[in-house]
């Protein structure tokens, strides 16, 4: 074997010195297989949609896509049926935190029980797997999978819970058309047009998405959504009837509850000259 070792090593460096690996297949590499595999449009379209949100997951952060805490209840143990009030939670999912603290530390899938325990409902809890927030949604698909877990606790660079992320959320994101956390947590369109020129954008849109929707170079930022934009150019907490300029965008907040989730008017520059 060392011999063997040593003949591969010398043809490697004499023989095949630029040798460079192959690329991986690209999002027109996998659509090109699928319209040659199937000869029903439909289908096709169908599955090219799937194979590009399944692609597309190595490119969203955990932070952009997890259910942030104010769309998620947890409960410290001991946890009993009582706590629920007869309703399931939003997330489907009971989420049990540690004795001391407010920081998740396991979940259970109540869809999955035949029967709700009346007391120490945390005895039937799985542990969650924790990620930080730059964590690709990819990396957390199989991070859930290696651990056989349905959660993932995000934690930020304190160590603290700010969302979580389940197996469910990153399902919609490869078999739903056109896929949005807003769409998904709040049950509503995230960019709807309400006059030429003008949109009203859910804040915890996704710059991502902002880009895409519109189909224009946008600054760079560190910003991960518009309300954080908004944050970031006013330096403070925006209130209804802020305006501010980022981009090609002229920025109106129309709504900013304490606990829900911003509405802002969204206008583009003529000189933008942005495909509407």
């Amino acid at each position: 074997m060392p011999a063997l070792r040593f003949v591969q090593l010398l043809s490697q460096r004499l023989l095949w010195p630029g040798f460079q690996p192959e690329p991986y297949l690209e999002v027109a590499d996998l659509e090109r297989a699928v319209e040659i595999s199937s000869g029903e449009a439909e289908l096709v379209e169908q599955e090219q949609t799937v194979l590009s949100n399944i692609v597309q997951l190595s490119d969203i952060r955990a932070d952009e896509w997890m259910r942030p805490r104010t769309q998620f209840l947890s409960f410290r143990p001991p946890v009993s049926s009582v706590d629920l009030h007869g309703k399931l939670p939003p997330s489907g999912y009971l989420l049990v935190t540690e004795p001391d603290s407010e920081e998740v530390a396991s979940a259970i899938n109540l869809k999955r029980l035949s029967g709700v325990p009346e007391t120490h409902l945390e005895h039937l809890a799985k542990s969650v797997v924790h990620v930080p927030w730059c964590a690709l949604v990819a990396d957390v698909l199989q991070l859930l999978q290696v651990r056989n877990r349905d959660v993932a606790a995000v934690v930020n660079e304190f160590g603290e819970t700010i969302g979580i992320l389940t197996f469910e959320d990153v399902l919609d994101t490869v078999f739903r058309d056109n896929p949005s956390r807003s769409g998904r947590l709040l049950n509503r369109a995230s960019i709807e047009q309400v006059d030429v020129n003008c949109w009203h954008i859910i804040g915890m849109t996704s710059i991502r998405r902002v880009g895409r929707f519109f189909k224009i170079k946008l600054p760079t930022t560190k910003s991960v959504t518009l309300a954080g934009i908004l944050q970031h150019s006013l330096q403070r907490l925006p209130h209804p009837g802020d305006r501010c300029q980022w981009g090609p965008f002229q920025l109106h907040v129309l709504e900013a509850p304490e606990r829900g989730h911003l509405l802002v008017e969204v206008k583009i520059q003529e000189t933008a000259g942005a495909d509407e």
